[in-house]
Order: structure tokens, then C-alpha cells, then sequence
């Protein structure tokens, strides 16, 4: 902030509407479409612990049909409501366009506008304009010039909160010091909550805003910009008493041949960004290894609890979202993202259970796809004490015999319990509060306490 005191901004914006976004934006794209939008690049700082310079990969790609493409300031004042949004991202447009711009130079100056222009919800509370007063040269060029002392007057009465950019010793900011913020020699801005002597040695009253001259033109400047058109019961009585926590994922840092055919390998999948399905890209050159963080591999299939995938979604750390657009060039990606996560994530490497909870077939000798599930496979899967399998073909007899001797149905109706009574069954609403475990609970119930023993189960996490 430059020109105005902050309780000018908070005079100026106390009474607008909440959930206003000042972002500067247009879809005329111009030469960022063919320079920005249309090259690939690989960013090695997302997965390495040093510095090193961008990588372009070839081919590019097209331009994006399955959503619209916006530009404008990497400076801009966001609502809280909008920035949950592109945090929880509940419509899941954040973290498309977010894996979208991974590959994009200078994202800051597109993910933001394209992601708000793009939501129908966020649109009406747009204004058009970063806040800032910026001064470029006659011809404008990438970065704008420095504001020098025959800036100040047009910047004051521009009447917006901020400016950029000065370079050090600037005498407009001696001039900002003295004839807007009234401060001298670098000391605090004064206020109603500065008492005292002029270093405002004593505190007065923080809370109350006494706008200035800055105040009015702001408001003012806000004014005209505002004025633009704008399952089961087994399944439940064996979890019951289970900690809240735990995440069933099956994991290994042993990538084998996933390290040089997954992990090194770059691909663009247009399905983010095209309407339409195409097969993927792959671009050259591949990349290296990671070193800022360990990968991890394993099953698709998985049980996570709340609090893990809220961090998922929060990332209050940064970390899922930067594995979230590493993992964005990567082949079968569900197989190792959430591994990689929680793996690399110390707070929640204690509550992993290293198995799937699937029984699955597979051939003599492995293949990349597990074979469908026959009926000399029904004893052993019974056995097995899991919760679920796969995977099975369309009218296999293997299900008729699940649904008789496990599920207790035919003919595809309802699992009964104590929710079923009546005659014919299930005709009527008996205790559906009420868990009654069958066999099955006793075999998971014991599968589960067979995995959370220790010391095999911290032997086996994240290892």
C-alpha cells in the first residue's frame, strides 16, 4: 500500500459487499495465446529440491475448448467466499484448471481470471480492475516501468489503494511519507489508536477509523468502478470402534519399472482442457526423478478418512496441490497421488494401513490387470475376510452365490436387516438405527485387528 492509509481502505470498503473480486481480466488472449497458452512447459521446482531452469517439452498443445481462456494482473483483491472456492473447489473447476496451469508460463496471470470467469456463481461479483495504478511506457513492454516524481500527481488522483512498482531510495515514496501518510523518518502511519509523542508512544483508539482525503477518493474510484455492468451391516459393525482416522491405502516406494515407464515419461492429457476426448499427448524431453519429495505407488482403490482428505482439499501446507499438478503429467496417476501424499505428509503417515481392503485375482504371473473373479476363486475370497473384490464380468455366478450366501437376497432386491420387516419381505420399516453383524463382520473384524497389530503395522507404513 502507497497512497492511502489503511484506514482509508477500510473506511472505503466497509460497507461493499463481501464477496466483490477485484481482478483485472479479458479473454483477448493476443500473443499469449501462441506464446503462453499454446507451449508446454515443466516447472522441475515442483518435484526438485534445487533450482533449475524450466523445461520446454514438445508438441504443444491447442488452445482449450472445454473451458474459456482469461488473462490480466497477477495483482488483485479476492473475497473469501471465492478464494474456499478455488481452495475446496466443490465443483472440482480449481483443480482442473489448476493441473491445467501446471504447464503454463506466468499462470498468476491467467489461473484466477480463468477460474472466476468460468463459474457462473463468481461472475456478477467481478470488478474489472487490480486496484493498482501502474505506470508503463508510451509503448508498452512485459513489465511496467518504475513510477519516478512526474508519476505522482496523476497516481493521486488516480484514487486507487495501491502502486507499483519503485525501485529503492524513490523520492515519490518520501513524498507519499509526507503528504498522504503524514509520517516522517519511516515511523508508524498515525491514527486514531496514535497518542503520545509523534513516535505514537501511547495506544488510543485501534478501533476506530477515522478516514482521510485518501478515503474519498477511493471510495469515489470503487463507486464508478461498481457502477459498470458488471452396505452393509457387517461393514459397519467391523469400522464401529475403529479410530476415525485411519486410511486404508496400499502403498510402496518400490516403483520397479513405474520409475522409469510412469514417473520419467511427460504427458499432456487434453481431456483437461478440450471438450471433446482425444488420446494423450507425450511430450519430449522426460524428467528426472523427484528430490523434494519420496514417490510412492500402489492400489487405485482405497479407504480415506475425513480428516485426510480435507487436507487433500485444504492443503494447508501446499503440498497436496503441488503433487496434485507433478502428478498432472503422469500416467495412471490415481495409483500413486494419494501414496505420494500421505507418504510425504509426517502428520498422517501414522494412520496408514498399508492393504486396500479388495480381494483380487490375479494370473501365475502378474499381468497389469487383475483377472475377473470365477467361481473356484469364491472359497478364497470368502476366506479372505475383506470388505470388498474385484474385479467380476456381466452375470457371473460368482455374484448369484455372493447375493444367496452372503447377502442373504434374490432376484436383486435389498439386502435385509433390522430395517426390513414385513411380509413380503422388506415391505415395511423395522429398526433401521439398529446394526445386527452377520458372519461376514466376524471375518473383517478379524482381518482388520490381523493388519493393526503391532509391530507390523508401523513396520509397514510408507517404508
Amino acid at each position: 500500500m502507497t497512497e492511502t492509509q489503511r484506514s482509508d481502505l477500510l473506511f472505503s470498503f466497509r460497507d461493499l459487499k463481501r464477496d466483490l473480486n477485484f481482478i483485472e481480466h479479458t479473454s483477448n488472449l493476443e500473443w499469449k495465446a501462441e506464446r503462453r497458452a499454446m507451449p508446454l512447459m515443466v516447472d522441475p521446482g515442483l518435484y526438485q529440491s534445487t533450482k533449475s531452469d524450466i523445461l520446454w517439452v514438445q508438441p504443444g498443445r491447442a488452445l482449450p475448448t472445454a473451458f474459456k481462456l482469461f488473462t490480466g494482473s497477477a495483482w488483485m483483491i479476492l473475497s473469501r467466499s471465492f478464494v474456499e472456492y478455488c481452495i475446496w473447489g466443490w465443483d472440482n473447476l480449481p483443480r482442473t484448471l489448476l493441473m491445467y496451469y501446471t504447464n503454463f508460463v506466468s499462470s498468476p496471470e491467467g489461473y484466477f481470471q480463468t477460474v472466476i470467469c468460468n463459474s457462473p456463481e463468481f461472475v456478477p461479483t467481478v470488478v474489472n480492475h487490480d486496484m493498482h495504478f501502474i505506470s508503463w511506457d508510451t509503448r508498452p513492454k512485459q513489465h511496467p516501468r518504475d513510477i519516478d516524481i512526474n508519476d505522482t500527481d496523476k497516481m493521486i488522483a488516480s484514487g486507487v489503494a495501491f502502486a507499483r512498482k519503485f525501485n529503492q531510495d524513490n523520492p515519490v515514496l518520501d513524498r507519499i511519507d509526507s503528504e498522504l501518510l503524514h509520517r516522517n523518518n519511516g515511523s508508524f502511519t498515525p491514527g486514531e489508536w496514535c497518542k503520545g509523542d509523534p513516535s505514537c508512544s501511547k495506544v488510543g483508539k485501534p478501533t476506530t477509523v477515522k478516514p482521510g482525503p485518501g478515503a474519498q477518493r477511493l471510495r469515489q474510484f470503487i463507486d464508478k468502478l461498481l457502477q459498470q455492468p458488471m452396505f452393509n451391516e457387517n461393514l459397519l459393525f467391523s469400522f464401529r470402534d475403529l479410530k476415525r482416522d485411519l486410511n486404508f491405502i496400499e502403498h510402496t516406494s518400490n516403483l520397479e519399472w513405474k520409475a522409469e515407464r510412469r514417473a520419467m515419461p511427460l504427458m499432456v492429457d487434453p481431456g483437461l482442457y478440450q471438450s471433446t476426448k482425444s488420446d494423450i499427448l507425450w511430450v519430449q524431453p522426460g524428467r528426472a526423478l523427484p528430490t523434494a519429495f519420496k514417490l510412492f505407488t500402489g492400489s487405485a482403490w482405497m479407504i480415506l478418512s475425513r480428516s485426510f482428505v480435507e487436507y487433500c482439499i485444504w492443503g494447508w501446507d501446499n503440498l497436496p496441490r503441488t503433487l496434485l499438478m507433478y502428478y498432472t503429467n503422469f500416467v495412471s496417476s490415481p495409483e500413486g497421488y494419494f501414496q505420494t501424499v500421505i507418504c510425504n505428509s509426517p502428520e498422517f503417515v501414522p494412520t496408514v494401513v498399508n492393504h486396500d481392503m479388495h480381494f483380487i485375482s490375479w494370473d501365475t504371473r502378474p499381468k497389469q490387470h487383475p483377472r475377473d473373479i470365477d467361481i473356484n476363486d469364491t472359497d478364497k475370497m470368502i476366506a479372505s475376510g475383506v470388505a470388498f473384490a474385484r474385479k467380476f464380468n456381466q452375470d457371473n455366478p460368482v455374484l448369484d452365490r455372493i447375493d444367496s450366501e452372503l447377502l442373504h437376497r434374490n432376484n436383486g432386491s435389498f439386502t435385509p436387516g433390522e430395517w426390513c420387516k414385513g411380509d413380503p419381505s422388506c415391505s415395511k420399516v423395522g429398526k433401521p438405527t439398529t446394526v445386527k453383524p452377520g458372519p461376514g463382520a466376524q471375518r473383517l473384524r478379524q482381518f482388520i485387528d490381523k493388519l493393526l497389530q503391532q509391530p507390523m503395522f508401523n513396520e509397514s507404513q510408507c517404508k
